[in-house]
């Protein structure tokens, strides 16, 4: 059973559903789980067909009296079809399921109060190959509120944060001090590594006094981390991070303390931040760090709407600063001693054809995060190589289980996800092959070809969620089927001119020396000479 049609007249609710069977009866329950033996939940609530025809079941439900003659109680809604063989779920296709955000009604009644439905998908159980349609229903009050984070046990511990906080930031010793802080990583990396590499060769470490905090995973705080976080913010004048930092979804920097996000990413798919409200895991909608940040950080002058999209924050707030971890990313001389010493190090990888594998995780964030291996026929791989190339598999940090590689594999896949710089391993490949990750930009500068190995590009666009289609504007070839790759890789061909049509307009703004003109900002603005 598919859901092949949905849209709203006036209160009428007009759906399709496509089935095989001429006799089906439906209903909605609040459980993802059908029903057995015919025995429907209790809080089920019966829909039935105007009609089938042409193998369609056609409906027109009155919003207003879907249960009886009454609205539906507030919930999410699952769909089932109940046949002889017994319940089975609606499932729908991710084409129609792009366009559920545009189904999203608001009845108004009374004063201040409104009934609300909308529509989301959502994996079904066993996979992310199927997608559920599901219906929601509210009778919602105005919220006067909605500034307010509610107040359960990790709001309560921060409320703890938050008071020692307070009696800390009332210290005025801030002048020069930097505090280069992580919630995602257990030590610096990236912009902040370069950012306090360059601060160091230029003898500014007496001018700045530089303070550290690394932590992966904020959500497992103790009380002793959390305050002593709480202290060294407090004594700040510049707070710098690169990734998320869910700490000032509960606190905002202290007045004279400025807070800088260099974003590690440069423009990949996956929607996140304020691009995905609305979707599970989207930021509060006024207490995100997102809104706390002095200045945010741009790759380029082009990117800068993507991440106003993503911070929802005003255009003045941002600079182009470009990205320090990328000063010297070009240097031809830097270029050969990385491959020298890589070659040097792994001589079974020499005169071989090197590919990097290196995509985004599935699922909603870091306890979840997977990727689906068995898309990865490695036989069929190693027959299509020809022993030709290798392949280094670099997994997404968030994923815990290493890619299974099968005997007949281990001399063309290996597995490189524990290597410290992903810089490096692009400076030795002739390929990269990712999906939605933004890694292709750092690789399109070197030049290289890049190859988007997309199996559940629908699905994932509409479950995760892309700020712009991957299809439509991906710097390189686009594969949605193992047997796409395969062919792709047996003739070398990968749409190299989208690949240099996209390293062209970034160029430009490749001027290097980026974490010299976040010194200097902050130089001028410290009155730091």
């Amino acid at each position: 059973m598919r859901l092949t049609g949905i849209a709203w007249e006036n209160v009428f609710l007009k759906a399709a559903i496509r089935s095989s069977e001429k006799k089906a009866s439906f209903y909605l329950s609040k459980s993802k789980q059908p029903a057995d033996a015919h025995m429907r939940p209790a809080d089920s609530v019966p829909v039935e067909p105007d009609r089938w025809e042409d193998g369609v079941f056609h409906f027109k439900l009155n919003i207003c009296q879907m249960d009886g003659r009454s609205f539906l109680e507030n919930g999410a809604w699952y769909l089932f079809a109940e046949t002889e063989g017994g319940s089975l779920p609606v499932e729908v296709d991710a084409e129609l399921a792009t366009g559920f955000d545009s189904l999203a009604r608001v009845f108004p009644y009374a004063q201040r109060k409104s009934y609300t439905v909308w529509f989301t998908a959502e994996e079904a159980e066993g996979g992310e190959e199927r997608i559920l349609p599901v219906l929601h229903s509210s009778f919602t009050v105005q919220d006067d509120e909605w500034k307010k984070r509610s107040n359960g046990l990790k709001g309560k511990a921060f409320g703890a944060f938050a008071s020692a906080y307070r009696t800390w930031s009332r210290e005025k010793s801030r002048k020069g001090n930097v505090l280069f802080l992580s919630q995602t990583k257990n030590a610096l990396s990236g912009n902040l590594a370069a950012l306090d590499r360059r601060i160091k060769e230029r003898g500014l470490d007496q001018t700045f006094h530089v303070s550290y905090y690394a932590h992966e995973d904020a959500r497992g705080y103790r009380p002793k981390d959390i305050l002593k976080l709480a202290g060294l913010i407090a004594r700040q004048e510049w707070v710098v991070v690169d990734d998320f930092v869910p700490i000032f979804s509960y606190i905002d920097p202290p007045e004279g303390t400025r807070l800088i996000q260099l974003w590690h990413a440069g423009v990949g798919f996956k929607a996140v931040g304020y691009c995905r409200f609305g979707k599970p895991g989207s930021p509060h909608p006024h207490d995100s760090y997102h809104r706390k940040y002095t200045w945010a950080n741009a790759p380029s002058e082009d990117a800068v709407d993507v991440y106003r999209e993503v911070f929802a924050i005003e255009k003045d707030a941002f600079r182009v600063w470009g990205m320090p971890r990328l000063d010297g990313f070009l240097d031809p001389e830097r270029i050969a001693a990385v491959r020298e010493r890589f070659f040097r190090e792994h001589p079974e990888l020499e005169g071989r054809k090197i590919i990097l594998f290196a995509p985004t995780y599935r699922g909603s964030g870091q306890k979840d995060a997977h990727y689906d291996y068995g898309k990865i026929d490695q036989k069929r791989l190693v027959e299509c190589l020809g022993g030709q190339a290798a392949v280094l598999v670099k997994m997404h940090p968030f994923i815990q289980e290493r890619m299974p590689i099968e005997p007949a594999a281990e001399n063309v896949i290996y597995d490189y996800s524990d290597y410290p710089d992903i810089n490096e391993l692009y400076m030795v490949s002739d390929l990269l092959i990712t999906d939605y990750s933004s890694c292709y930009y750092e690789y399109a500068l070197l030049g290289g070809p890049v190859c988007f190995y997309t199996y559940d590009r629908l699905n994932y666009e509409v479950l995760r969620g892309v700020h712009r289609s991957v299809a439509e504007t991906a710097p390189g070839r686009v594969c949605d089927t193992f047997d796409e790759l395969l062919s792709a890789l047996s003739a070398w061909e990968f749409e190299e001119e989208k690949t240099e049509a996209f390293r062209s307009g970034i160029l430009e703004h490749m001027k290097g020396s980026a974490a010299d003109r976040i010194i200097d900002c902050m130089l001028k603005e410290g009155e730091l000479t």
